[in-house]
């Protein structure tokens, strides 16, 4: 297609097990003016040979592995349409799904992005119940900038966007790995409210071994939560500045408790300074900084 209204952007690493399915959702959708755009991050399985069944239906790119956001913007690059849908090569959409986000970004133009609910499973036969009626966002009729910034209530796959807007908005940000999404998400927000559609338009796949509690997902969120901090719209705002330092405190608590779960007195001694530097109750974290770093010592660890 010559130029498609939507680019659909796959990214892939080692998915041969799932990446048939998402392609097939995207192939059934009820509208037709799009192209699909799959990025190989660096596969070692048997991902492009599924790719390659699907022919003309597929333009396809390779590049070293370097994470799904460094796949997602050579994607977004590579797209030829005026709008950029996501889809996570083990995910899969319903088969309206681009027809209602479509239809909705072309009522409200001005919106930072359409996203919509999703169920969460592991097979996909699970039953498709909400999963945004958890969130606060689903009481309200638009999603602002201070709803992200208190919870990530967009899933990646179920994102649709002008390439304009996310091109302006600096793309994802490498550096930031598991929190890339919420971190451009947030940049989008800045400038305008985005638009959630409330049925459930999507299937996210639920990995036991993908988890939010890791160390680096958790030091990935707090660093991008420090960047937040420094943008010159939050420092004008001392609702935001409370909001992005509560934050703050709360990831590094958590890595605080599992520093200490693991051993790393040194670092959760480093933690506990940071939480005293800001504030949070002053005698409980001098306390345990100094213990944490009393125990590193007699233990001779040091912190990494």
């Amino acid at each position: 297609m010559q130029n498609p209204l939507i680019s659909v952007v796959i990214p892939a690493y080692n998915a041969a097990h799932y990446i048939s399915e998402a392609i097939e959702s995207v192939l059934q959708q009820t509208i037709s003016d799009y192209e699909i755009v799959v990025v190989d991050d660096g596969s070692t399985d048997y991902t492009r040979e599924i790719i390659d069944r699907y022919g003309q239906s597929v333009h396809y790119y390779s590049q070293e592995n370097k994470g799904p956001a460094a796949a997602r913007n050579f994607g977004i690059r590579s797209a030829k349409g005026k709008y950029i849908a996501f889809l996570d090569a083990d995910d899969w959409w319903l088969e309206n799904k681009l027809e209602l986000e479509l239809n909705a970004i072309q009522s409200f133009p001005d919106a930072a992005f359409i996203c919509s609910d999703w169920f969460n499973g592991i097979h996909g036969n699970e039953e498709r119940r909400s999963t945004l009626i958890g969130y606060e966002v689903w009481n309200h009729e638009h999603a602002t900038f201070e709803h992200m910034l208190r919870e990530n209530f967009v899933n990646t796959s179920t994102i649709l966007v002008t390439k304009e807007n996310i091109i302006a908005a600096g793309l994802f940000n490498k550096n930031y790995r598991g929190a890339e999404d919420r971190h451009l998400w947030l940049r989008l927000l800045l400038e305008r409210n985005a638009m959630v559609i409330k049925d459930v338009l999507a299937f996210r796949r639920y990995h036991p071994q993908n988890t939010s509690n890791t160390r680096a997902y958790m030091e990935s969120q707090l660093e991008m939560t420090q960047d937040i901090l420094c943008w010159d719209k939050i420092r004008k705002n001392t609702r935001w500045m409370k909001q992005v330092k509560k934050r703050m405190n709360e990831i590094q608590i958590s890595l605080a408790y599992k520093s200490t779960s693991e051993g790393r007195y040194a670092d959760a001694s480093q933690y506990y300074w940071s939480l005293l530097r800001l504030g949070y109750k002053p005698l409980h974290c001098f306390a345990r900084a100094c213990i944490f770093f009393a125990v590193s010592r007699i233990l001779g660890h040091t912190s990494n």
